[in-house]
Order: C-alpha cells, then structure tokens, then sequence
C-alpha cells in the first residue's frame, strides 16, 4: 500500500526491495496481464476484473484497449465517471447509474431483459447502454487511439424493481 512505501520499519520486517513501490491496482493488472501474454505466451482472453474501488477507470481501460483485449470490469455504479450531453454545452460528468437512468428515458437503452439470479429472491432487469465515446475521466479526451476508430464501450446493470439504483455496474467492451 502507499503507506509503506517510506515507512522504513516495516518495509524492512516485511523483506520488501528498495526498489519496490506501490502502484495502482489497474497498473498492476496490466503488468500480470503483459507477463501472462508476452513472457509466458498465453493465449490473451477477456479480463473481467472487480474495478468497483478504482478511481482512474480510464486509463486501466485504455490499458485494456491499447492491448487490443476485450474486457468486462464491474464498476462501481455510483462513481462519476461518463461524460454526458443533457443538451447544449459541454458534457458533465454523471455517475454510471445516472447515465442508465438517462439511457430509459431517452429511449437509447440497446438491451433489457429479466432475470431471476441464482441463490437470490426475485427479480432483477438486466439493463445496457452504449457509452459516449468521450473519455471517462476526461472531458473532451476520445476514448481512442491514435489512428483507431473509438472503442465500442457498454454499460451493462442489474437493477432490481424494488430499489432507486443499480445494485451493480459492468464496463465491457464485449459484444452484446
């Protein structure tokens, strides 16, 4: 964690290298990810991670992107994350719940179907939208790389009839 990292004491006890440091869980991934698919030669296939504490959202699915991987990263629902257009003006940043919600009564949902989930009382709606092709984190930046059309990137929930907001929230950029 980043409180070790100049905390002597324990970097010591615990036998870490001066040379290693903390770095962001999405880091992380794409490094495990590099030495799978480039020192091992694994076969690379969709990462479905739980990024639902991850703040740079973005720039772990650019990671994905410039990889060339497919991908399905649950997502914390209530984070401000998609840049969205209201209307005139620049976009603003709404959380990935407020962008379904603004998905069902705008009509641009692209699928919805029930469910009844394994070892779970009731019912949930099953509710995905396409997501702006603007960067998550930063507005007005494509969510695209040099000289390649945007990404494809869905918003998938679930979202039982009984409650105001998604229970949960998958980025993906798989197809529906």
């Amino acid at each position: 964690p980043p409180s070790w990292d100049h905390d002597v004491s324990r970097r010591k006890k615990a036998h870490l290298p001066d040379d290693e440091r903390s770095v962001p869980r999405w880091q992380s991934m794409l490094e495990m990810i590099d030495v799978m698919t480039v020192e091992w030669g694994l076969h690379p296939l969709p990462v479905v991670a739980d990024m639902t504490h991850e703040r740079d959202l973005d720039t772990a699915l650019r990671g994905l992107e410039e990889r060339r991987l497919q991908y399905a990263l649950q997502v914390n629902p209530n984070q401000r994350a998609v840049m969205a257009r209201s209307g005139p003006g620049a976009p603003k940043a709404v959380s990935f719940a407020q962008f379904i919600d603004d998905s069902i009564v705008r009509n641009t949902v692209i699928a919805s179907t029930w469910s009844t989930p394994p070892n779970r009382p009731g019912r949930v709606r099953l509710i995905a939208a396409r997501l702006p092709s603007e960067s998550l984190s930063r507005p007005g930046s494509p969510s695209r790389l040099p000289g390649r059309p945007p990404a494809e990137r869905y918003i998938v929930t679930e979202w039982s009839p009984s409650r105001s907001a998604p229970q949960a929230a998958w980025v993906t950029s798989l197809d529906l």
